[in-house]
């Protein structure tokens, strides 16, 4: 294997920034690209239209709803790290099945919340999966259902099929959320890998509020022949090579807490993508590359202009945060446990945060400057992109604010 190739963590910034479609807006009839890199992050209202106004020329967020529901060229379902994803229907193995665990206890590493639960009933993980992933083909065969309602009714399922001993611990109070019985939380606890094995999808209901899970075979022309098939092997490699690409350079440590699997599941899925890695250093740090992103470094085009990236976009994502901002304040500042803020992106450099307010059909964006160098953007920049934003959602801008914190 050749010697590690030497770069700077200029270098590395900005192909990271090219590799998730930050540096230049895609054009509009590239749309799917944007989802290509590594999935989008849907988890709230706007959360995937705001990544993707941030990566498309003329993104509306009807345009989204074009590919989930009309053409039925991109999903949605719940993928990396259990969080809901919006991809490409071509890519469906990559963001699902790839990430499967194979065993008992890479299953236990995925769930592993679940384990007192799985003591108490006595179950494997393994066995209560399969009875979940049956009972899911039955309770959805013809309707599509809130969590809320699939878990309580997977959890009546099940119980048909248990001893009368099995059926009262099965029945007991939960200790995992208050209404709910012990069953109906392991079930729940399954259904982010019943979605692994590509069972489940995701939509929203025009007059409701949440997503409502379906199965994906009801889906018009899924699967139909029409796109390509992956072996199970070649989606691992791929959906490695995906984060390759985006993150690296980067460990195989790394790509597990990315993925949420085991570090045994990661070294796993790592092996086929060998052949096709160059080691890379910055500043002390080494990772791997895809071995033609390592030959671009240095090449890749300095990134311009304005972004706004919500709180759960990929490139927050990364395992070296000190290249998108500097100081424990600003680490502190964007990755909370709960109730981040968005990250003004301005050449590629994280400058501020941000917060949308939403009144009737005007949208406000409040900046909050950080003491980065915010200063760099001009407010005719700021004011474009605010106005992009709101077209892209739907609303009537209102312009910004900008507060010291």
């Amino acid at each position: 294997m050749p010697p590690p190739i030497e770069s700077s963590p200029g270098a590395i910034l900005a192909h990271r920034v090219h590799a998730q479609n930050l540096t230049q807006r895609l054009p509009h009839d590239r749309l799917i690209d944007a989802l290509r890199a590594c999935g989008i992050r849907n988890p709230a209202a706007n959360a995937a239209a705001i990544s993707l106004s941030a990566r498309v020329e003329g993104f509306h967020q009807q345009d989204l709803e074009t590919l989930l529901t009309c053409s039925h060229t991109a999903l949605q379902t719940v993928s990396i790290r259990s969080a809901i994803r919006i991809f490409p229907k071509d890519d469906f193995e990559i963001f699902t099945q790839a990430l499967l665990p194979s065993t008992e206890e890479e299953l236990r590493y995925y769930i592993a919340g679940a384990e007192p639960a799985l003591v108490t009933l006595g179950f494997s993980a393994m066995h209560v999966l399969a009875m979940v992933s049956r009972a899911v083909d039955e309770v959805l065969q013809e309707q599509m259902l809130s969590k809320d309602d699939l878990g309580l009714a997977l959890a009546l399922r099940i119980e048909h099929d248990l001893t009368p001993a099995q059926q009262e611990v099965w029945r007991w109070p939960s200790s995992y959320a208050e209404g709910q019985s012990l069953g109906e939380s392991l079930a729940r606890f399954m259904l982010p890998v019943v979605a692994l094995e590509g069972k489940l999808c995701l939509f929203s209901k025009p007059g409701h509020r949440g997503k409502y899970y379906a199965l994906f075979s009801t889906l018009p022309g899924f699967l139909d022949g029409q796109s390509p098939r992956l072996d199970n092997q070649a989606a691992q490699t791929e959906l490695v090579r995906r984060y390759l690409h985006c993150f690296g350079p980067a460990t195989v440590e790394n790509f597990a807490l990315w993925a949420g699997i085991s570090l045994g599941q990661a070294q796993r899925l790592w092996t086929g993508i060998w052949p096709s890695v160059q080691e890379v250093t910055y500043q002390n740090v080494n990772g791997w590359m895809l071995q033609e992103d390592a030959l671009q470094l240095g090449k890749n085009p300095i990134p311009e202009g304005v972004r706004f990236i919500p709180p759960h976009d990929p490139w927050l994502h990364q395992h070296d945060r000190s290249l998108l901002v500097k100081g424990k304040l600003a680490y502190r500042y964007f990755w909370k446990a709960a109730g981040s803020p968005g990250m003004v992106l301005f050449d590629g450099e994280g400058v501020a945060g941000w917060h949308m307010r939403i009144v009737k059909n005007k949208m406000l964006v409040a900046i909050e400057d950080l003491g980065l160098p915010l200063r760099r953007a001009s407010g005719s920049e700021l004011e474009a992109e605010v106005d992009r934003l709101a077209s892209a959602l739907g609303y009537n801008s209102q312009g910004y604010t900008v507060n010291s914190i």
